[in-house]
């Protein structure tokens, strides 16, 4: 079979190693229903999420011969410096494998490895990126999402509405259940990004893609996916989701009436929206909307148990305060990344804690606090911090760098989404999540872009957030020791 010839017929670009390692990155995003079934080795081993290995095994073909040498693999972009300080306070806690008895050194190899995967990935992207490369990151990233969210919305008009039947071996992890005092939740769509409350903070970065997309354009296509996405969302019908989201459409509300650059909007654009608000509310009142599955009723409903400690919240925060008596064991440097699962399970107070806990605390910060100890907590508030942090573009180099302003859009959104993620990590222990790091390395790979394509007029950028005037710094490069 003749390839090349298959590939002028059917209109496909032509392979390259980064459209492949794209190509591996979405297949493994999309895949991560199955992924999260742990792979087993010989000698017992499990090795969490395999596939997210597949993207790095291009890494050889994406390097440049002339940056094959150890010297400039090891020169990092320097936004990148606060992830890897990050990194580097986990390593530091192998120091609680000789301090606690209980941790074990193979499921602080197995997390260590798992965490460098990401890192490494995050340092790739960001290395190598050019503006070509990250635009094709993000479209293929946007175009993942609207697959995910059309799927989401078929599950929802089958499982809650009896439409399709065709989708019945689809639902994955799809479903209604209980949660007390005769309330259950509906039924709750995912898609292949596993469960739905997962689901539902997954679409808070496409959400955001989709605002930015919009106001940087125009174009209906993007109000159209910015519906389906929060459609889908609803269809997820998570409570932390509620949160995140609003979290995000309240920072964004705040940074426009702030800054009155994240986006602008044409006057018919402004009528249309405000119309289309007003009409929907207007229906709402006289209920005179389409029937449609009352997920937001059982939700409102549902705060109430949670109030009450049920509903599916009173383990996780007893997983909390559980967390925080393992942390008193070991309060520098943790009891060993990976290791909570050792040492929670007697400080839980919840005789249900079996159901939601699984073995960690629900909070991300104090599952970093009790696994890392306290260099590890504020090197990842670092690390979050900074990446949420990068000074002001000004109009007048966004004409002279169309590119740089598109990246900065971009970034800024997802920095707000980032946020709002980070809200949510209060009660969120999973940190070591495909999509959220997918996101880290597109905001580092945008402020890269900007640097770049602003450092040869550093008279005219207002760029100052990471190095010495006139012009930032771009990289540090450890083994050389030279900025």
């Amino acid at each position: 079979m003749n390839i090349a010839r298959l590939r002028r017929r059917l209109i496909l670009p032509r392979l390259t190693a980064w459209r492949g390692f794209v190509l591996l990155l979405l297949f493994t995003l999309a895949s991560e229903y199955w992924n999260k079934n742990a792979l087993t080795i010989p000698g017992g081993i499990q090795v969490p999420w395999p596939y997210f290995m597949l993207p790095l095994l291009l890494l050889p073909l994406l390097l440049p011969a002339r940056d094959r040498r150890w010297s400039a693999v090891l020169c990092l972009p320097g936004p990148v410096a606060p992830m890897l300080l990050f990194w580097g306070a986990c390593c530091l806690s192998i120091v609680s494998l000789a301090l606690s008895p209980a941790s074990d050194l193979v499921q602080f190899l197995k997390t260590l490895v798992h965490l460098t995967m990401y890192v490494v990935f995050v340092c790739v992207v960001v290395k190598w990126i050019t503006w070509p490369r990250l635009w094709l990151l993000v479209r293929s990233y946007y175009a993942l999402g609207i697959a995910a969210a059309v799927l989401s919305v078929l599950q929802m008009l089958h499982g809650g509405l009896g439409l399709f039947p065709w989708l019945a071996p689809l639902m994955f992890q799809s479903g209604e259940y209980k949660v007390g005092q005769e309330l259950t939740t509906g039924f709750r769509a995912s898609s292949f990004f596993g469960e739905p409350s997962w689901a539902a903070r997954y679409y808070v970065h496409y959400v955001a893609l989709a605002i930015v997309f919009w106001s940087q354009t125009g174009r209906r296509r993007h109000l159209v996916a910015l519906a389906l996405f929060t459609v889908a969302f609803y269809a997820a019908n998570s409570l932390l989701g509620y949160v995140i989201l609003g979290t995000f459409l309240l920072a964004t509300g705040i940074a426009q009436m702030w800054r009155h650059s994240m986006f602008t909007l044409g006057r018919r654009q402004r009528f249309v929206l405000g119309a289309g608000a007003y009409v929907f509310f207007m229906l709402w009142l006289v209920e005179a909307l389409p029937e449609w599955p009352d997920l937001i009723d059982r939700s409102i409903e549902r705060v109430g148990l949670v109030i009450q400690g049920g509903g599916g919240a009173g383990n996780r925060i007893d997983s909390v305060f559980a967390g925080l008596e393992v942390w008193k064991l070991a309060p520098v440097f943790g009891v060993g990344l990976g290791n909570i699962d050792r040492y929670i399970v007697p400080f839980y107070q919840d005789p249900a804690w079996v159901i939601r806990s699984q073995y960690a605390s629900d909070s991300l910060y104090v599952q970093i606090l009790a696994e890392t100890g306290i260099p590890g907590l504020l090197a990842f508030l670092w690390f979050w911090g900074r990446l949420l942090w990068f000074s002001s573009f000004s109009g007048s180099s966004s004409t002279n760098h169309p590119e740089a302003a598109r990246a900065y859009g971009w970034m800024r959104f997802l920095q707000l989404d980032l946020f709002a993620q980070a809200v949510g990590m209060v009660n969120a222990s999973d940190y070591l999540n495909p999509h959220l790091w997918t996101v880290v390395a597109m905001v580092l790979a945008c402020k890269v872009v900007i640097i770049r394509a602003t450092r040869a007029e550093p008279e005219t950028s207002s760029l100052h957030g990471y190095g010495a005037a006139p012009a930032p710094r771009l990289a540090f490069c450890p083994a050389s020791g030279n900025p």
